[in-house]
């Protein structure tokens, strides 16, 4: 089988995911950052790592000051009008957190990928409602949901019996250890 390629990939937050930024810029010829639109209400898109990147270092030492309220405003996965809809519409992969991508997804994704985090079957549910056609979470489902990436890492940390943070190489030898390995959906 071949290497996976998409033609645009839009993140809408991937400031608190930066491995994510980087694989999604790695499989997409080209990628659409939305940090500045999605969490901070400023609509401009921020094209490619390199961009990504100088925005970040940039806007991050000024952004730690603001309120978490005003950094995560709407992050409660409340959906709200459809907005950014070019860059939902004109990217076939989505990744990101669920709620930010919730918050102003539009009524129809179809033949879409996404990638993303925590999800109900709820959630499940909506992306095929709206025509997505595969869903992967970043963690495997159990019973109906998929767990954030921190429980994960704390569950084998504990496992692990280390008594402390695990390495990055630490952390994957448990993972392939285990077997665990990302929930997949196709509709």
């Amino acid at each position: 089988m071949g290497e996976v390629r998409f033609k645009q990939g839009f993140v809408p937050v991937a400031v608190d995911r930066q491995g994510l930024a980087t694989a999604v810029a790695e499989v997409c010829d080209k990628t659409v950052f939305g940090d500045l639109m999605v969490a901070l209400g400023v609509p401009l898109p921020i094209y490619g790592i390199p961009a990504f990147k100088r925005v970040a270092r940039i806007m991050l030492p000024i952004v730690s000051y603001f309120p978490m309220s005003m950094i995560f405003y709407g992050s409660d996965g409340a959906e709200k009008e459809p907005k950014y809809v070019k860059y939902f519409e004109g990217s076939d992969l989505i990744a990101g957190d669920f709620l930010f991508m919730r918050k102003y997804m539009p009524a129809r994704l179809d033949g879409k990928t996404v990638v993303t985090n925590t999800t109900t079957e709820d959630n499940i549910e909506l992306l095929k409602s709206r025509g997505v056609k595969t869903v992967i979470t970043t963690t495997p489902r159990y019973e109906g949901r998929s767990f954030g990436t921190n429980m994960l890492e704390a569950a084998l940390t504990a496992y692990a019996g280390k008594g402390r943070r695990l390495t990055d190489e630490e952390l994957e030898g448990v993972i392939e250890e285990v077997g665990v390995r990302p929930g997949v959906v196709r509709f």
